[in-house]
């Protein structure tokens, strides 16, 4: 039986009976951008919502209206935080990291090939990437 799993606030995502994330139809009762699966959200002080998931999307929604990101891989990205649409950061499959200016996509080399299941900071110099057996540290470099 699908349950749902939700990491940030009313943000959810139903996972299956063998634990794998299922996109959930809505997300805070806005329409799922895609049919691909969604693994993370985040939320911006402004109301901006964004979202990662398989083969590199990124989305971001304002407004009631989603729009898709130019991929900055075709990797699965699971993590993703930041401080606004202009200044976030995204981690995923084989040690992925990667920056948004709001422009364009800044790859950061993280030294490793272990999958980056998350992402979470307090600014732009403090940053922490974690998967299975590994936490980075971002204070302009990793």
């Amino acid at each position: 039986m699908p349950r749902a799993t939700c990491a940030v606030k009313a943000y959810c995502l139903r996972t299956s009976d063998h634990g794998r994330a299922m996109a959930a139809p809505a997300i805070y009762g806005l329409r799922k951008p895609t049919h691909e699966y969604l693994f993370n959200v985040h939320r911006f002080g402004d109301g901006t919502l964004m979202a990662v998931g398989e083969h590199g999307m990124v989305w971001q929604e304002s407004g009631g209206e989603w729009r898709e990101l130019a991929p900055p891989t075709f990797l699965t990205l699971y993590g993703l935080w930041g401080l606004s649409f202009d200044d976030f950061w995204v981690a995923g499959n084989a040690g992925f990291l990667a920056h948004w200016d709001g422009r364009s996509w800044q790859r950061l080399e993280s030294g490793i090939s272990t999958t980056l299941s998350g992402i979470w900071g307090t600014g732009p110099d403090d940053l922490y990437a974690f998967g299975e057996n590994v936490l980075l540290h971002w204070n302009g470099v990793w």
